[in-house]
């Protein structure tokens, strides 16, 4: 099965996995958690087409650089 728009190439499987969980994180852990929900999936849906994530001035974030910052929320 693979799903539309893409999402089956990498890294996309992998950060729909982190986003599904740093979004449950999200609510589970809040406000304890550095993210909101609906920041996890502003982040998500910024990159998940080959776009960036601002995340400052000057800094963008692409698909492999959200993962990333998904997964260091929870592999700590």
């Amino acid at each position: 099965m693979q799903a539309a728009g893409g999402m089956s190439e990498p890294p996309y499987p992998a950060l729909g996995r982190a986003a599904v969980a740093s979004y449950l994180n999200a609510i589970k852990f809040a406000p304890n958690y550095p993210l909101t929900p609906e920041r996890v999936v502003a982040m998500f849906n910024a990159v998940y087409q080959g776009g960036t994530y601002n995340v400052a001035p000057g800094v963008d974030w692409d698909a492999d650089q959200v993962k990333a910052y998904f997964e260091s929320l929870y592999n700590g």
